[in-house]
């Protein structure tokens, strides 16, 4: 048996600083083990693709401008797709290991995989059809993930910068995307440099996946005689895929070789938006004194230019905001006093009564004392002078942490502020849980849609306990919204910190900032929204990704998922009130895997200059604005300022859309 037949998967452990990345039964981990390509060199095989031509191009809007210029109306072209729902691929956790390391033996009954020979023409498979509306094809990516099946299969005529790798004939064996999947089925296994993709007679059939939004793959042998050499392959959005190459294991050695070197990369620019054509940002979304300008922020508030060079706070903005007595001194000292130097700076004013929100990361009264003599007197002073700056109205300090973990990290030196040391502020724990318990709800959420046969919107589905955990989660995150919200109305400021104050810190803020500022429900105003929240404040964008690495990992979540789940919930609660729809929202989070722009790649400000990415790779912003017709609410209604949430508002929904849009139900 040959020994690649184990696959050693690259686990970049630094800079995670919790969790390590599983291990699997079937795949090896190795810790701090960059992937070499040393052994593995590609063969170019350029193989013929039979894939039928792409469909028709749709109607495009050119239409170019300012976010606030008429928006044409785009016609839409009726396609038909196939229903959805599915059986989940079988898992590999009841798989172990064999001796010396070699994969063990698996019986293809286990798998639920049918053992019948394969047909040698495809079989006339009966498909429930239904028409709905696509929207308009991309103009700067054609690689769109949105028409995964019967379109984007091809290499696309005019885009020479994608190039094929390797590619084979094999059978796909089982996908948890599929009801009621009768297989095998017979195609062709091709790896680009953009994508892997498998292509088959039945175009709605057809897989196409991004090489960034590959979570891990790993070989298996099974004890079928037809079928013994297999290939698992699984997606960051938890679809799960079985092919097997037969008996071919030096085809299934050399594939698995060649997607190793594309997926696990271990350099940023052997990605393929760094050899792309489409064009970079052509100028800043968000500049700092622009924004605070059109906020009101009087003159009491000042730009700190400290950290100008990343090197008091690498993961902060270079330019904050902070009050205009606070001397730099002041400020260092409560620099110190706080995770990874992110001192409490203004995020958003509210000219109408002066109240403010404030973020950061965690104080570090925890271990600081007895360890180093210090204490937190200077963050003392510091914050109090926001307290001077906004009417010596008190500050509520939100902890978006439950009360208990902020007590664990007291150990660690970490903390909260205590009311005896900061005898003006009023502290108060939102329990809102972490990315590891997000990470795990989210995956059985998923899981459970694909293998759902009827509608998401079932009350037996609502009902399932994965998904009312889920629900649990976002209503943490509203409750804490609405208690900001009612603060700021009556006039007193906020400081919103979890931990390291790039997570939930993020996801209020930009919550409360969206409901109370009727500007960041424009498109022009939510890509400033999430530039000055997310981006510049270091929400961890490559980390919670997973680029790059296998996945899931301590660090891998759907934070910014969670929130853009929350907007769509808000969206529709207000459907008259955000210039933007859900398609947008769609495609926003697919951005965030950089599979087709580099605007969210990296994890802050400081990396993302250093490196130039944004000058060198494709702008998720500059596609919006080039196609904003084709994410523009047409009922949108620019008169409310302020959306007040009741009781028992917002009205939680499954966003249906996300689960559902590689589903396909094929009839028993």
């Amino acid at each position: 048996m040959e020994s690649s037949d184990i696959i050693h998967t690259p686990c970049d452990d630094k800079g995670f600083d919790t969790e390590d990345s599983p291990s699997s039964e079937i795949t090896i981990s190795s810790e701090n083990e960059s992937f070499s390509n040393d052994n593995s060199q590609p063969k170019d095989k350029m193989i013929n693709d039979s894939q039928e031509k792409e469909e028709k191009e749709r109607n495009i809007c050119n239409e170019k401008g300012s976010i606030h210029e008429n928006i044409k109306h785009e016609e839409m072209t009726k396609e038909k797709i196939v229903t959805k729902t599915p059986t989940q691929t079988p898992t590999t956790k009841n798989c172990s290991v064999g001796q010396k390391g070699k994969p063990s033996l698996i019986s293809i009954k286990e798998l639920s995989i049918s053992k019948s020979p394969q047909p040698k023409q495809e079989q006339k498979l009966n498909i429930e059809v239904v028409e709905c509306k696509s929207p308009t094809s991309p103009i700067i990516s054609p690689r769109q993930k949105f028409t995964p099946r019967a379109s984007m299969i091809q290499l696309v005529k005019g885009c020479p910068e994608e190039q094929i790798i390797i590619g084979y004939p094999v059978s796909l064996m089982n996908r948890n995307d599929v009801i009621n999947f009768k297989g095998p089925m017979n195609g062709q296994l091709t790896l680009t440099n953009y994508k892997a993709v498998f292509v088959v007679k039945c175009v709605i059939f057809n897989v196409s996946i991004p090489l960034t939004k590959i979570a891990d793959f790993k070989k298996v042998n099974s004890m079928d005689k037809q079928h013994k050499r297999l290939f698992y392959l699984e997606t960051k959005d938890n679809r799960k895929y079985v092919f097997s190459f037969e008996n071919r294991r030096d085809e299934r050695k050399q594939f698995n070789l060649n997607l190793l070197e594309s997926v696990f990369t271990t350099s940023p620019e052997k990605m393929f938006i760094y050899h792309s054509n489409s064009p970079p940002i052509s100028h800043s979304y968000y500049q700092i004194a622009v924004e605070f300008e059109r906020q009101g922020t009087p003159d009491t508030w000042r730009v700190f230019t400290g950290n100008q060079n990343y090197e008091l706070a690498p993961t902060y903005p270079s330019l904050t905001y902070v009050p205009v007595n606070a001397s730099d001194e002041i400020i260092k000292d409560s620099m110190k006093h706080r995770s990874k130097g992110r001192f409490p700076v203004l995020t958003w004013y509210n000219k109408k009564n002066g109240s403010v929100i404030v973020r950061s990361a965690q104080p570090l009264p925890g271990m600081v004392t007895p360890v180093t003599g210090k204490n937190t007197s200077g963050d003392v002073t510091y914050l109090q002078l926001i307290d001077e700056t906004t009417g010596k109205r008190g500050i509520h300090v939100l902890d978006s942490r439950p009360k208990l973990n902020a007590y664990t990290n007291k150990a660690a030196g970490g903390g909260y502020e205590d009311e005896t040391t900061y005898p003006f502020v009023k502290v108060e724990f939102e329990n809102i849980d972490n990315i590891h318990v997000v990470r795990e709800i989210w995956t059985n959420v998923a899981l459970a849609a694909f293998s759902w046969e009827g509608e998401l919107e079932e009350q037996k589905f609502m009902k399932l306990p994965e998904v009312k955990e889920w629900f649990n989660l976002i209503e943490t995150i509203f409750v804490s919204v609405k208690k900001a919200i009612r603060y700021l109305i009556k006039g007193e400021s906020l400081l919103i910190h979890c931990s390291d104050g790039w997570d939930r810190t993020s996801q209020c803020c930009s919550l409360v900032e969206l409901l109370l500022d009727k500007y960041y429900r424009t498109l022009e105003g939510f890509i400033v929204l999430i530039e000055k929240d997310w981006k510049s404040f270091g929400h961890q964008f490559e980390k919670r990704s997973g680029i790059g690495v296998v996945c899931p990992h301590g660090q891998y979540s759907p934070i910014f998922f969670q929130f853009l789940d929350c907007v769509n919930i808000l969206i529709h609660q207000f459907p008259d009130d955000f210039e933007f729809n859900e398609q947008f929202l769609l495609e926003l989070n697919d951005a965030i895997f950089c599979s087709d722009f580099g605007t969210f790649m990296f994890d802050c400000e400081k990396t993302r200059k250093e490196s130039g990415v944004e000058l060198q790779t494709p702008s998720f912003w500059e596609y919006v604005v080039g196609q904003k017709c084709k994410f523009i609410n047409p009922s949108y209604k620019d008169e409310t300022e302020e959306l007040i949430l009741e009781d028992k508002q917002p009205k939680l929904i499954l966003w249906t859309k996300y689960f559902t849009r590689y589903k396909i139900k094929m009839s028993r």
